[in-house]
């Protein structure tokens, strides 16, 4: 049986990757999973073999759904962040 979770990345860890550890619900089992760079929000990830068991005892895949967390600072454009900050406060 596939199963489903989410996670969420900041910009950061968007723009370098990152690990997350991720409890399965209705199991005992905490998987650690590696997010490649670059992913987008809404974007899901797949980690086969991580799912829950499925009719044969083998397990389905893990899929995690992406949430990029906003950052005050920056705003991303596709591949693209662009400085948020007004130009009024931007120090001369």
């Amino acid at each position: 049986a596939d199963a489903e979770a989410e996670v969420e990345l900041t910009l950061s860890e968007v723009l370098r990757g990152a690990t997350r550890e991720v409890a399965l619900e209705g199991s005992r089992r905490r998987v650690e999973v590696r997010i490649p760079p670059g992913v987008r929000e809404g974007s899901r990830v797949r980690v086969a073999g991580e799912g829950g068991r499925g009719a044969g005892g083998r397990r389905g895949n893990l899929y995690l759904r992406v949430r990029v967390a906003r950052d005050p600072g920056f705003e991303r454009r596709g591949d693209d962040l662009h400085d948020a900050t007004p130009l009024d406060e931007v120090p001369r």
